[in-house]
């Protein structure tokens, strides 16, 4: 909750700076591939033994992409600095093994069940990009502007189609690296994101979990709408 009060102090911030406006739309390809092991102390005829597990997740999915924000500050004619926020939601094939303790004939035993599930998580992400805007006033449709920064992350919702508890390592706090480009005029673009997770370890001592992302990442096509706030913007951009 602190990480988005502060991020939406910043976004406000920026809004208040900020000359042009992007409005995208569109869809994206979501990627999640992570390996959770779990180590489990159990009793077998009431020995105890720790018992290691592993947790798989692997999902490729489609999603519409239904808007997204950037706010651009000019530093000069070519550069400039971009934030915003979007919302993305991974789908995945949840691979789960736990133990179940078991009574046979008054005697304790435990066992491994495996089970596949179908989890959804979304977070929200918030860029800090670093642009160029490529100027060209004998092309009225060209390449725009090419951004690169960090995006910091969170997720916000998590959900399954059974009724076994969501894996609550899932909710993390992600950063990573956004690469985007632009092609179009000064009003209408069409956008290439592509957002590439770099945490790749999360510890938990209290579930025993330690959780290796393999792969998470996020490639978007979108149509997007600029905004110009001030005239002096939109001058700066046709010199």
């Amino acid at each position: 909750m602190k990480f988005i009060l502060t991020f939406s102090a910043i976004l406000f911030c920026s809004f208040l700076q900020a000359q042009n406006l992007y409005i995208s739309s569109g869809g994206y390809f979501s990627i999640l591939h992570v390996e959770a092991v779990n180590e489990y102390i159990v009793r077998v005829n009431r020995n105890p033994s720790t018992r290691t597990t592993l947790d798989r997740f692997n999902g490729i999915s489609f999603h519409l992409d239904l808007i997204n924000l950037l706010f651009e500050e000019k530093i000069n004619t070519h550069f400039s600095i971009k934030s915003g926020v979007y919302l993305h939601t991974k789908k995945t094939t949840w691979t789960n093994t736990f133990v179940d303790k078991r009574m046979y004939h008054g005697i304790e035993s435990w066992r491994e069940v495996t089970f596949e599930n179908e989890v959804s998580v979304s977070s929200i992400d918030f860029p800090l990009l670093f642009a160029y805007d490529f100027k060209d006033r004998n092309k009225k449709f060209r390449l725009k502007n090419i951004n690169i920064g960090p995006y910091f992350g969170n997720t916000i919702a998590g959900t399954q189609d059974r009724s076994s508890s969501f894996p609550h390592y899932l909710y993390r706090f992600d950063y990573g690296l956004y690469i985007s480009s632009g092609f179009g005029s000064e009003k209408w673009q069409i956008s290439l994101h592509l957002l590439k997770s770099l945490r790749n370890t999360y510890k938990s001592d209290i579930y025993y979990n330690t959780v290796k992302k393999i792969n998470s990442d996020i490639l978007g096509l979108n149509l997007t709408r600029v905004i110009h706030f001030s005239k002096k913007a939109t001058e700066s951009s046709d010199k």
